[in-house]
């Protein structure tokens, strides 16, 4: 499986706080079928403390070289990155991070309102050149569907979290089984932080059994390599 939506990498936001804990969900990522990673900490998050890219990128190829050494795993790196109103601004000054150096940018929206810059953001990615996955679409409780089929009529990649399928709320796994019929998903990841179980091989099962084989290893296997350059 590609999970491209983690906070696994330690010592750079609320994911890890040891290298220990993040090698023990690295073996968690791989007993869930896991074999490519997305390193993705918080970015422009304010209770996240602030790091430089620099910063990041240095513990980003430690960690890395680290584990490729000794699991059978690749690693990539992006953030999820959070809608502020100066997101404008550090997407054209490249302040932030895409998804393994391709076009496609990892969104995280307001969790209680719908930003009031969402529209310029969006023609400013056009203008960049950017793409947009919205992580957990799931959890954005003032998104109507029409709301969200609206993102995907706008080209916007959308992901939900494994652990939303398996055992959120039910009129959370409503709204998910809606989108599915629709065909509106694009990705399955874990969003894995020390605290949280892997739900990855559960979710990948419930969705096979209930959506299909195709549908499955598309948002759990092959949206990951179309879209974000993954080697093989």
């Amino acid at each position: 499986m590609v999970d491209i939506h983690t906070h696994i990498l330690p010592l750079i936001d609320d994911g890890s706080d040891s290298l220990n804990a993040s090698l023990e969900m690295i073996v968690g990522e791989i007993t869930n079928g896991v074999s490519h990673i997305f390193c993705t900490p918080h970015a422009l998050r304010t209770d996240i403390s602030p790091y430089t890219l620099v910063d990041l990128k240095n513990k980003f190829n430690e960690f890395k070289k680290r584990v490729e050494d000794n699991y059978p795993l690749k690693l990539y790196l992006g953030q999820e990155i959070f809608v502020r109103n100066h997101l404008v601004t550090s997407l054209r000054k490249k302040e932030v991070l895409t998804m393994n150096d391709t076009n496609y940018i990892l969104l995280e929206l307001p969790y209680n309102f719908m930003p009031e810059n969402f529209e310029e953001i969006l023609y400013a990615c056009k203008v960049l050149g950017l793409k947009i996955i919205i992580a957990h679409v799931e959890r954005y409780s003032y998104l109507s569907f029409d709301d969200i089929e609206k993102f995907a009529e706008e080209g916007i990649l959308l992901q939900v979290n494994s652990n939303s399928i398996v055992a959120s709320a039910k009129n959370v796994r409503s709204k998910i089984h809606k989108l599915f019929k629709k065909n509106l998903i694009s990705f399955v990841a874990s969003d894995i932080h020390s605290f949280r179980n892997n739900t990855m091989k559960e979710a990948y099962e419930f969705i096979q059994k209930k959506y299909g084989e195709k549908t499955a290893r598309d948002v759990f296997y092959n949206n990951g390599r179309k879209y974000l350059n993954l080697e093989k």
